[in-house]
């Protein structure tokens, strides 16, 4: 409640309950008025009155999902609701209300500027998706915690003061979350401003600050500062960068993710691994080759093939990889040339121009601001302009014509160039090779071998043995165990599982090639279009040029009329 207001006056308030609905919306609509001259702001109050009624009538005839700003200040207003339909606003006010809780604006994903000071609002909650906040104002209302407001990134604002604030620590900390971006903080009026060492701590967490409580802060203040509280800052120093380290690991790996994306291929590093732990519905092979037994027997085998798989799928990546390196060079090229015929179009035209603007300056030499002299009216030239000017759009025309037909050849080779890559057939080289299948087939027979060894072995082992390999088992390796020791079910599993693989190189070629053809069709659209609308653009100022040009002439012509 804002300072001097008496509980009666707050009890009459909160009689007067506003509901939000559309009709109040295009009340509160801000519509910023134009830029005044200096004629305009010596005009009356009446002028100045005319322009709000025609911005007030703007505002109840323009479609809600334009609207920027709306103002809801001094409203009444005890609940935030039924605001849908105006997504788009960058800029909320709802100061000097009775509102107690921060609900439904997670919806307004363009909010930059939200204002709810002088409110009775107890909890910061409700503000985690508004990930585009730059300035929030929670000035004067019943906070005790700051909390919520970790996923604003962009947040360079922030009031709460005049709440209930009190922990320092708690607050220097969670505030810290925000430090790259914060700029502005004032907590003056919160009891948290008079702990000790209150301003040094906040400034120690809080490196970027540039105003603390609404005063400056030099650079000298924030190095004194993480001087005197070095200490404390030691644990945050760590998290910070351990933060960070995760930070850069995550847009390595989505860097990565994008590389191989434009490659159009599997990571070789990932690969191997993605396809060895498919396995059978309910036929945990890949738990039973991890039992401490199998694993020793297997490991030079399944080392050898793990190395000749990655092997084969590095071939690929390299391929794939060098393919898109051609392909940006050709890009370039191709840029280059379509930049070239452009350039040699506009100077054949420009030069074309020239030329006729030359013949026009004869014919009008004193432009039509000038007094018309009749001694200076050329019936006869003005006719031979008007055929000049016929022939220029004739001339503009045609090598718009001309470069349109040289582009349409430079765009099909591109797209040709792309083609000739024969990509499909280096997929169906690489997922049907004798040699991928070979590395499996060999793998399989070796595995197969390897497990019938140990079968036998253990056909020939006293069943005291078997309570000692069951014991302390997980359920999945109860089942692994269990297979294991069944021939037929093992080996059938084995069976299933590189049929499972097959099907998956036979899913993944596919789905590679069908990326192939997708690149090379949206390429072709892409540049097919920009073309198009270029040149629909350039056939368009051709016409308006010629146009004026005929204007041009018509009133010199109509001024000796």
């Amino acid at each position: 409640m804002p300072l001097g207001t008496s509980s009666s006056a707050m009890a009459k308030n909160q009689s007067r309950v506003t509901v939000i609905n559309e009709r109040l919306i295009r009340e509160c609509i801000y519509l910023a008025p134009q830029v005044s001259s200096e004629d305009d702001r010596s005009k009356n109050r009446n002028d100045r009155n005319e322009k709000q009624d025609r911005l007030k009538q703007l505002a109840q005839q323009m479609d809600l999902s334009g609207v920027q700003c709306i103002m809801f200040s001094y409203k009444h207003l005890a609940r935030i609701d039924n605001l849908f339909g105006v997504d788009n606003i960058t800029k909320l006010h709802l100061d000097n209300n009775n509102i107690t809780k921060i609900e439904n604006l997670g919806h307004l994903k363009h909010l930059k500027w939200l204002d709810l000071s002088f409110n009775q609002i107890k909890e910061m909650e409700g503000l985690e998706s508004l990930t585009h906040l730059e300035d929030l104002s929670l000035f004067s209302n019943q906070i005790t915690e700051i909390k919520g407001i970790e996923s604003l990134s962009s947040l360079q604002c922030l009031s709460l003061g005049k709440n209930e604030i009190e922990n320092l620590e708690k607050t220097a900390e969670y505030l810290h979350k925000l430090y790259q971006s914060l700029r502005m903080l004032t907590l003056q009026g919160n009891k948290v401003e008079t702990q000790a060492h209150y301003r040094t701590r906040m400034l120690a967490y809080l490196p970027n600050l540039k105003f603390l409580d609404n005063r400056l802060i030099l650079a000298d203040d924030i190095s004194k500062a993480r001087e005197e509280q070095r200490e404390n800052l030691v644990p945050i120093d760590e998290k910070d960068a351990q933060r960070e380290a995760e930070a850069r690991r995550d847009a390595e790996e989505h860097q990565t993710v994008a590389d191989y994306k434009r490659y159009n291929c599997p990571n070789e590093a990932k690969f191997f691994e993605e396809l060895y732990r498919l396995q059978p519905e309910g036929k945990p092979v890949v738990a039973m080759l991890e039992l401490e037994d199998v694993a020793e027997r297997i490991k030079d085998i399944f080392d050898r093939y793990r190395e000749d798989f990655n092997a084969k799928a590095k071939e690929l990546s390299d391929t794939m990889r060098g393919i898109r390196v051609k392909r940006d060079a050709d890009d370039k090229s191709f840029r280059d040339t379509v930049e070239d015929y452009k350039m040699r179009n506009s100077d054949q035209c420009k030069a074309c121009i020239k030329q006729f603007e030359r013949e026009l300056k004869k014919t009008i030499p004193f432009g039509l601001k000038a007094k018309p002299d009749p001694d200076a009216y050329d019936e006869e030239a003005i006719k031979h302009l008007k055929d000049e000017l016929a022939q220029l759009c004739t001339i503009l025309l045609e090598l718009e014509a001309d470069q349109y037909d040289a582009l349409s050849s430079v765009i099909q080779q591109a797209v040709e160039k792309y083609k000739n890559d024969e990509v499909g057939t280096i997929f169906n080289n690489f997922f049907g090779s004798e040699q991928l299948q070979k590395i499996e087939q060999d793998f399989q027979i070796l595995l197969k071998q390897k497990l019938d060894s140990l079968y036998e072995e253990r056909q020939k082992q006293s069943d005291s043995s078997d309570s000692i390999y069951h014991s302390n088992q997980s359920d999945v390796n109860k089942v692994a165990l269990a297979m294991l020791e069944n021939k037929d079910e093992y080996q059938k599993a084995l069976a299933e599982w590189n049929e499972l693989h097959r099907k998956k190189l036979e899913e993944l070629e596919q789905f590679y090639i069908k990326n192939e053809e997708t690149l090379i069709r949206t390429r072709k659209e892409t540049i097919l279009r920009e073309e198009h609308q270029r040149n629909r653009s350039r056939v368009g100022e051709i016409h308006s040029y010629v146009q004026r040009m005929n204007d041009v002439i018509l009133q010199w012509e109509q001024a000796y009329d």
